[in-house]
């Protein structure tokens, strides 16, 4: 998995306060390797299906064709590759959500596509900040000239999924959610573990992803019915990964009995100490008939320090418990 924009991009020292961000870090979408610039994106609307109906032509400088590898992302994950073309007149292109952040990301186009009358191209990569909210997102293109000047913008739709797995469900209620997702996340770069202790006895955590016993000669099976999977060793041995959240995930109703949650510092990967939150994440019915959410039915968080880190020798710092009966 490619690293996040806080890796790609640089942090900038200043004399009173330390750090801060590069600008365009706390955007909701970020393109490593473009430039970012305040403001509202350059050119006027895009045209309406009443209009390109009625036969109206965008302005130029534009944006010909947009390519998005698949049309789903989760918030904080990976990154989304992007390209199109634009008309001949343009020498830039630029991009940002519609109605969210402060600016938007420009991009030199690159050469001339002889198939399709020799429109300029364009490739970027693009990263949705893990605050961005779940849900169908606009994201906006706008190709510019050399002399400032913009035509019409085009849009191409984006579902960006929740960082607590979700089946795209934010997207889609009709599609199903997990019943249950028991999530971990930190605020540092350390190797953090969620740790469960099934009804059966099981620890459960990277090195052992799922609630399954299995049977016997059989390896556990993560696709049976109440099996919890956990989904990430996140940070693992201090590789850092940019993630720093891990999730069990119960597609169905877990087992009954008695589960109790820990948080385990692995390696403290050379900081101080790291602020946790462990939640959980259940499916309800939506408000719809056929429709399905998700409710935040508990949320706690913590502290642990570097003297705290064990190497996953023994069972982490308690955090809570719950009965599924």
């Amino acid at each position: 998995m490619s690293a996040l924009p806080r890796l790609a991009l640089a942090l900038v020292a200043t004399a009173c306060s330390g750090e801060t961000l590069t600008p365009g870090y706390e955007e909701p979408v970020r393109v490593p390797g473009a430039q970012f610039r305040e403001g509202k994106l350059p050119g006027s609307a895009p045209l309406t299906a009443e209009q390109i109906g009625a036969g109206e032509k965008p302005a130029s400088p534009n944006v010909t064709s947009i390519d998005v590898t698949g049309v789903s992302l989760v918030a904080g994950e990976g990154e989304k590759t992007i390209r199109g073309r634009v008309s001949t007149d343009a020498s830039a292109v630029a991009l940002r959500f519609d109605g969210l952040g402060s600016g938007y990301w420009v991009l030199p186009v690159g050469g001339p596509d002889p198939i399709n009358g020799g429109e300029l191209t364009w490739s970027l990569t693009a990263n949705v900040s893990p605050e961005a909210a779940p849900g169908y997102h606009s994201l906006l293109f706008a190709a510019v000239g050399s002399d400032g000047r913009s035509g019409n913008q085009i849009a191409a739709r984006l579902c960006v999924g929740s960082p607590i797995p979700d089946n795209l469900n934010h997207c889609d209620p009709r599609r199903l959610p997990p019943d249950l997702v028991v999530s971990l996340s930190w605020d540092r770069d350390v190797d953090l573990d969620l740790q469960l202790v099934a009804p059966n006895g099981k620890l459960v955590d990277p090195k052992r992803p799922t609630t399954d016993l299995g049977t016997t000669g059989a390896p556990p099976d993560p696709t049976r019915e109440g099996v919890g999977l956990l989904d990430r060793d996140s940070n693992a041995d201090c590789a850092i990964d940019g993630l720093r959240r891990e999730n069990l995930v119960f597609a169905e109703r877990p087992l009954p009995g008695r589960y109790t949650v820990h948080a385990s510092l692995n390696q403290a990967c050379g900081e101080k100490s790291a602020r946790f939150t462990v939640s959980l994440t259940s499916r309800i019915d939506g408000a719809e008939p056929d429709t399905y959410a998700q409710i935040r039915t508990y949320e706690k968080s913590g502290l642990l320090l570097a003297s705290q880190a064990d190497g996953g020798a023994k069972l982490g710092l308690y955090v809570t418990e719950f009965v599924v009966e």
